[in-house]
C-alpha cells in the first residue's frame, strides 16, 4: 500500500497535513538540523519548540492551540522545508486515521481503498487521539 500511495500521491500544498493535531516526533539529528536552520543551539530549540511525547519516549514539536504546526506559514509553506522532520517528509506514507478525507493529493480510487481499510497503517504506534504520528 505504501508504494501505491507514493506512486499516486500529488501534493496540492493545501497544508491540511500540517494542521492535523498530534505528535511530530523529532530525533537528535533532526533537532540539530532544525536548530542550525533557525540559528540557535539545539538546547535552545528544544526549550522553545519541543515537549516530551505522550508516551515519554522522545520529543515532539510544539503545536499551535488549534493543532497546527508552528512552522506552517499562512501560504501553507513550511519554514522547515529544507530540514523538515522525516515524519513530515514521509507524508502521506506516515499518516493517521481520517487523513484520507482531508488530503486532496490522494486520487479517488486510493482514497476509497484507504477509507475501506480504516485509512491507516502506522509505522509507529499512535498517541491518544488522532495525530500526525
Amino acid at each position: 500500500m505504501t508504494l501505491e500511495i507514493a506512486k499516486t500521491f500529488r501534493c496540492h500544498r493545501c497544508g491540511n497535513c500540517c494542521r492535523w493535531p498530534g505528535d511530530v516526533r523529532v530525533d537528535e539529528r533532526e533537532i540539530a538540523r532544525i536548530a542550525a536552520l533557525l540559528g540557535m543551539s539545539p538546547e535552545t530549540f528544544i526549550a522553545r519548540h519541543t515537549r516530551l511525547t505522550h508516551d515519554r519516549k522522545g520529543l515532539t514539536l510544539l503545536e499551535n492551540a488549534d493543532g497546527s504546526c508552528r512552522f506552517l506559514h499562512a501560504d501553507n509553506s513550511c519554514a522547515l522545508q529544507e530540514v523538515k522532520p522525516q515524519q513530515c517528509a514521509g507524508f502521506p506514507t506516515r499518516r493517521a486515521p481520517g487523513y484520507e478525507h482531508l488530503c486532496p493529493g490522494l486520487n479517488d480510487r486510493l482514497r476509497e481503498k484507504l477509507s475501506s481499510q480504516g485509512g491507516h497503517d502506522f509505522q509507529q504506534p499512535p498517541v491518544a487521539g488522532p495525530g500526525r504520528d
